[in-house]
């Protein structure tokens, strides 16, 4: 069994990016332990490249307001291993966005959120049916996007 000291573990981490978001909490109801400034550390030292484990990382991570720099390591890092202009980058590059935002760097979330609504024009253009995005996102995107100018 993978304890909680084993969950990187070789044996262990795919497992650990499969049960990620069952045990995902809201990052409104999340609070970091202030007894252990680095509760998250979440190692990828034995996969630094798996797309998995970099996008549960920085999705954790997003929610801590002392963590958003690492955060934003994280999904500058997953968005150039993912497939161009797919779904999966598209996602990847809303994360970034908003991590850029809390960050308030304006300037880097609009041009990520730019890209996000570009591949999502050419999906739907593709597909008219497949919409990467729920109508909340779309008017954050559009919010966050106004918010740094025009």
């Amino acid at each position: 069994m993978c304890g909680v000291e084993r969950m990187f573990t070789p044996d262990c981490f795919s497992i650990a990016w499969r049960i990620a978001p069952i045990l995902a909490v809201p990052p409104t109801d999340f609070q970091a332990p202030t007894d252990r400034p680095s509760a998250v550390p979440l190692r990828l030292g034995l996969a630094p490249d798996d797309t998995h484990l970099l996008d549960t990382r920085g999705t954790i991570l997003s929610s801590i307001s002392d963590r958003l720099t690492d955060a934003r390591k994280d999904f500058e890092r997953l968005v150039p291993l993912l497939p161009s202009d797919t779904r999966q980058q598209a996602r990847a590059l809303l994360q970034l966005g908003r991590v850029c935002a809390k960050l308030n760097d304006l300037a880097q979330a609009k041009q990520h959120l730019q890209k996000v609504l570009e591949i999502a024009r050419k999906a739907l253009e593709i597909n008219p049916k497949m919409d990467i995005f729920t109508a909340d996102e779309r008017s954050e995107i559009t919010r966050i996007i106004q918010q740094a100018g025009e």
